[in-house]
């Protein structure tokens, strides 16, 4: 069976669980790739700072679900579904924005 019979005939809980899966290491991958472009060292980040950076993609996936991104997953994308996530991506701005004043 090939990859996109498997996909189909999946659940849709699976290819929700699978969307944020892959939102959530492409978040890690772009930390880590921005990481390494400017030249951080890595023995310098300690606990505090790497919880910090760990917590984005996290809250990121959390909002993305609470704001029905991944509900509304189509073949075809229109106007609606590019309001639904610019609202869920400025608001888990604002909560990142927020969280790193308070911390």
């Amino acid at each position: 069976m090939n990859l996109k019979k498997t996909l189909l005939s999946t659940s849709r809980l699976n290819k929700k669980l699978l969307a944020l899966l892959s939102d959530f290491l492409s978040m890690c991958l772009a930390i880590l790739l921005a990481l390494v472009i400017s030249d951080v060292e890595f023995q310098s980040i300690n606990l505090e700072k790497f919880l910090g950076l760990a917590w984005m993609p996290l809250l990121c996936v959390i909002t993305f679900w609470y704001f029905g991104v991944y509900s509304s997953v189509v073949r075809y994308i229109d106007l609606s579904v590019i309001f639904i996530l610019a609202r869920a991506i400025f608001f888990g701005f604002a909560l990142g924005l927020i969280s790193k004043f308070l911390y």
